[in-house]
């Protein structure tokens, strides 16, 4: 593959190979063991070639550089910026996104993906950059792009800044932008289906204090599985909205970039699913070939979260999950089918279509005629450039791939459509006449599903086939039936809720009837709970009156906090009576172990969320509780010593709660202190150990929690 470079410097022209090379080897672009693996002569005749523009061709050609690294080594003159710390850019991502990068693992050899930012930054926001994405680093919310690592890199443009970067997992799939103009616009149902996981995912990050302030359609990742996830959570610490943007951004962060709360985010989070529903950027004029007609009521939801005035949009991103719920199982936007049901779509056959892609023109035909009564419609490649472009614009249920093609091997072609399917459940059976069936079964780990080697009878063909299109016909109908079930949840829960909230409040008495049983094995008493409930109550929503929490503490999370704070402490169980009850000093070892429970509660919710999906933002916020609650402001907490804003905030103000209702409390070993000494203890003789600012409101409003505590007594 020639390597096309854009205007190259001169310092690209003059390098010589052994300076080249030298300098790809001494960065660990060019890994040391793949060169060394390379035969003697052909290194020779690299380090003499003294065309830098011909050595990057030949590395490429030897697969000892990707196109990627050799265009971008030869217009900067040098293989600066391919390296991130401990990890090799391979490729770009998305190309209307030039700072998000595929990278590898220099030993690991792991994939994951980086967003790197440019420009100059100050101090300040570099500092802001790095809190925002400490805290991202405890989420494991599976709407949230997990965040692996962050650092900074020298500026291949300025020798005196550098450029920071977050290491992100690697995010297969496409933007939600590509994903878009690539298939059009997305029904009623889908846009609204991404909406809903992209509002729960900003209900995670909203519960931490995260706001994203610049959501938009190219920080949105969609999966080949269909999931969404949201990337690029501290980019607007470190850049400026470009023109790009207009129309996405809320319009007070113009006058206050600093101004963010949820309802911002909601108003980004309209604009992008404007845009999923016509293809068009928000708020630009309709054209007369618009033809999507969108509910009145969903309009009316849309208007409202992007409305001028902040006060008049929807509260949150948990109330949003309510407004969207409606919309997750709407009709089809065409009118010839709006009034198939569920049963009916799921028993009606949909024509099949098949991509024979081979060489060999009388492999497709004896393919075509063989296959012609199980597919309505087959195409044909001869090639893997043009097999590629096939399913890139069109939707398959089967592709027949020869792994011996021209122009694009094989084994490219099936990369690249499992990392930007066309279709879901995409089947792909790889066909040769190289190599034996143990070759061949690699590739399924590659992505295959199944494979033929040449020559094979038409019996074969066909039994593969039917067995493939039979697997994807159950996929598909697992999938709808699964957003059936999930849009009659939803329904359920609008119903529960139009009740009077019977369902949450049914869920905070099994939490209390459990944890309680928890609390009996301790020496702790029953009304600890209920007093516990009292106390992040009462701090919660006096902190919710104060600037520095007004926007993260809505009366949503505040609910969430009171009734998750039950379970704080559920990790005990897994504590032995004998430590638990020991009325004396612990030792070292049973204070380790004591310390544990921490942990050991948050896994148990965590299993218990992995296992059922449903209520994942109440479990999120119990397993913040149940893990955070004995880590301290200035780090020398436990179990994982978070500091400041890393630490949850609904693990903070439980905390606060937990350690004052311990002072007042009875137990074996100690009389309970009187109020004034709790305070105290508190206010002035706890210095790093809770969040100054939920300190400062407890002073305010301690007599509340005296009036909880004698109300709620043992």
């Amino acid at each position: 593959m020639a390597v096309r470079f854009a205007s190259p410097p001169d310092s690209a022209t003059r390098l010589t190979g052994t300076a080249l090379i030298g300098s790809l080897l001494d960065s660990d672009v060019l890994c040391a063991a793949a060169w060394d693996a390379v035969s003697a002569r052909d290194r020779e005749e690299l380090s003499r070639e003294s065309d830098a523009v011909h050595l990057l061709d030949r590395l490429v050609s030897l697969r000892l550089l990707t196109p990627f690294q050799a265009e971008r080594t030869g217009r900067v003159g040098s293989p600066l910026g391919l390296i991130f710390g401990n990890y090799r850019v391979l490729e770009s991502v998305d190309p209307t996104m030039p700072e998000l990068l595929r990278a590898e693992h220099r030993r690991l050899k792991s994939t994951v993906t980086i967003r790197s930012f440019g420009g100059t930054h100050s101090p300040l926001t570099l500092a802001r950059f790095y809190d925002e994405i400490r805290v991202l680093m405890t989420s494991r919310h599976p709407g949230l792009a997990k965040v692996l690592d962050a650092g900074e890199q020298p500026n291949a443009d300025s020798e005196s800044s550098t450029v920071p970067y977050v290491v992100l997992e690697q995010l297969t799939g496409q933007t939600l932008g590509e994903w878009v103009r690539k298939r059009g616009p997305l029904s009623v149902a889908r846009a609204c289906q991404v909406a809903h996981q992209l509002a729960d995912a900003l209900t995670e990050a909203h519960s931490h204090g995260l706001f994203h302030r610049r959501l938009n359609p190219s920080t949105v990742f969609i999966t080949p599985e269909g999931h969404a996830k949201i990337f690029d959570f501290g980019a607007s610490s470190l850049t400026a909205p470009g023109q790009t943007l207009v129309g996405y951004i809320a319009p007070e962060l113009a006058d206050d970039p600093q101004r963010a709360d949820p309802r911002c985010d909601l108003f980004s989070l309209a604009a992008t699913l404007l845009f999923s529903l016509t293809g068009r950027p928000p708020f630009t004029p309709t054209s007369s070939q618009d033809t999507r007609v969108i509910p009145d009521e969903l309009t009316a939801i849309l208007n409202r979260m992007t409305d001028p005035d902040p006060n008049q949009r929807i509260p949150s991103a948990s109330a949003l999950l309510r407004s969207l719920a409606p919309y997750l199982s709407w009709p089809s936007d065409h009118a010839s089918s709006a009034a198939v049901g569920p049963i009916t779509e799921l028993l009606t056959p949909r024509p099949t279509s098949i991509l024979i892609v081979d060489d060999e023109r009388h492999i497709r035909q004896i393919v075509r005629l063989a296959l012609v009564k199980q597919a309505v419609r087959i195409e044909e490649a001869d090639n893997g450039e043009d097999a590629v472009r096939l399913l890139t614009n069109q939707p398959f249920d089967l592709v027949l791939l020869d792994l011996d093609l021209p122009k694009l091997n094989g084994g490219e072609v099936l990369k690249r459509v499992r990392e930007n399917p066309a279709a879901p459940h995409l089947k792909v059976i790889v066909v040769s006449g190289q190599g034996d069936g143990d070759h061949l079964s690699g590739t399924i780990l590659a992505g295959a599903d199944d494979f033929l080697t040449k020559p094979f009878s038409v019996v074969q063909l066909r039994a593969r086939v039917t067995s493939a299109l039979r697997l994807k016909q159950a996929q598909d109908h697992s999938e709808l039936l699964t957003r059936r079930l999930a849009a009659c949840n939803a329904e359920l829960e609008l119903a529960f809720n139009a009740r009077g909230g019977e369902l949450v409040h049914a869920r905070g008495a099994l939490v209390l009837a459990l944890a309680k049983l928890v609390e009996q094995r301790s020496s702790e008493t029953g009304p600890h709970l209920l007093r516990l409930q009292r106390y992040s109550r009462i701090l919660g929503e006096a902190a919710a009156a104060t600037p520095a929490f007004a926007a993260r503490l809505t009366p949503e999370i505040l609910q969430t906090i009171q009734q998750a704070a039950p379970l704080h402490d559920i990790g005990k169980v897994a504590v032995p009576d004998r430590i638990l009850n020991k009325p004396g000093a612990l030792t070292a070892e049973e204070r380790t172990v004591i310390q544990s429970h921490a942990a050991a509660g948050a896994d148990t919710l965590a299993f218990v969320t992995n296992r059922f999906a449903f209520a994942t933002g109440f479990f999120s916020t119990a397993i913040e509780i149940a893990r955070h609650h004995h880590e301290k402001w200035d780090g020398t907490g436990y179990p994982d010593q978070l500091a400041g804003e890393s630490i949850p905030l609904s693990a903070r103000i439980v905390a606060l709660g937990d350690v004052y209702d311990a002072l007042r409390s009875r137990r074996v070993y100690k009389v309970g202190e009187s109020h004034a000494d709790a305070v105290r203890c508190i206010v002035e003789n706890s210095p790093g150990h809770f969040d100054p600012r939920l300190s400062d409101v407890f002073a305010r409003i301690h007599e509340q929690f005296r009036d909880a505590f004698d109300e709620c007594g043992d």
